[in-house]
This record gives structure tokens, sequence and C-alpha cells, in this order.
């Protein structure tokens, strides 16, 4: 009977851990072409203010990486190259996105964040898209980070379909003043476990519990 308690536990717990699965690929960025707009999972739209700087690249380097500090690469927002030129120059833009196809039910996005203390922009956030509509948001327009990442999630329920994990920064400006700029890594989406789910693996594995300590 112990056997089969946990056979059924081991079984419960990889249940579990299939839905706790990251439905983004190349999450953290790993396979981009450093310094470049270039990425085989994600699309990463951008302007050239100034003819020459874009507006966010994946950069390999320790300050774009998470935790900071760290070898790596993440996506650097460079509000910076907007509106130079003695205000003559448009803001910068950047669009990073993620298509993904799930099934009905309940999800959550996480993410970590870096801004440096004189990075601007008119707005910047991360939402999840279903279709047109967008099922849940995290605005960071006003997030002060200290200049270290920090985690930050969401949460949006769908039908099924075709979701879009998306990271914007809008009309991002040249304060004048550095450092100013922002870093976005390590993105997750995960399937939110049903109730019913969560309770029965619990109750396989104190059930398994009670029957070592007999």
């Amino acid at each position: 009977m112990t056997t089969r308690l946990a056979a059924l536990s081991i079984v419960l717990l990889a249940f579990s851990s299939a839905q706790a699965q990251n439905l983004l690929l190349d999450p953290s960025f790993d396979l981009s072409t450093p310094d470049s707009q270039t990425n085989p999972q994600w699309t990463l739209d951008v302007n050239i203010p100034d003819g020459t700087g874009a507006a966010a690249q994946f950069q390999n380097a320790p300050w774009a990486s998470n935790p900071a500090g760290t070898e790596g690469t993440g996506l650097w927002l460079k509000a910076f190259e907007g509106n130079q030129a003695d205000g003559g120059d448009p803001p910068a833009n950047a669009t990073l996105y993620q298509d993904v196809t799930a099934p009905a039910g309940d999800y959550e996005l996480s993410f970590f964040f870096r801004k440096e203390t004189n990075y601007q922009a008119e707005s910047t956030f991360v939402e999840l898209l279903e279709g047109d509509s967008r099922i849940g948001v995290v605005d960071l327009t006003s997030v002060d980070t200290a200049g270290a990442f920090e985690q930050f999630s969401l949460s949006g329920s769908t039908l099924g379909g075709a979701l879009r994990v998306q990271a914007k920064m809008v009309n991002g400006l040249d304060a004048m003043a550095n450092p100013q700029s922002a870093m976005f890594d390590d993105f997750s989406l995960t399937v939110v476990p049903e109730p019913a789910s969560s309770l029965l693996f619990v109750l396989g594995v104190l059930v398994l519990t009670a029957r070592r300590r007999r």
C-alpha cells in the first residue's frame, strides 16, 4: 500500500511540475545576437530616433543581465536615444513580444526589471494580451528599483488560444544625465494550477507522510 501511495505522490508531483512549466521560449534571451534586435523566439520592434542608435537592443553584459553583475543577456531600453539634437529627434520607442498558444485557464506572467536613476519615458509596461484584449498589465512607469533588478508579476485568464507577452517603452527621452537606461530579463509564463489539482497533490503528500510514520 505504501508503495502505491509513493507512486501516486510521484505522479501528482510530476503533474504539478508540468503545470508550472514556462511556456515562453528563450525566456532569458540567451539565443539573441549580441548588440542587435535579433532573437529566434522574440520580436523586438524599435525606432532609430537619430538615424544611428536604436531605441532598444539585446545586450550581452553583466549590467544588463539578472541579477546585475552576472554574465548573460538582457533587453536594454535606451530611452536616451530619444529627443536628442536639442529636441529635434523623435522620442525612442520599443516593443518586445512573443506569441504562444495556450489552453483555457489562469496564467501568471513574471519578469525582472531594472531601472536606472535618470531613465525617462512617457510609459513603460508589460502586458498579457489575448487577441486585441489586455488581460493583465504591470505599469512600470513610476517604479523605482534603485538600480537593481526586481521581480514583478501579473495574472490573467484566457478562454484559450493565442496569448501575447509584450513589453513596451513609449516615448523614451534623453534625460541629459547618466545613468538613464532600463533592462528586462528572465520572463516566465506559467499555468496557475487548478485548486482541485493542488489539493489532490497536497493530500497525496500528507497521506504518504502519515503512512511512513507508522
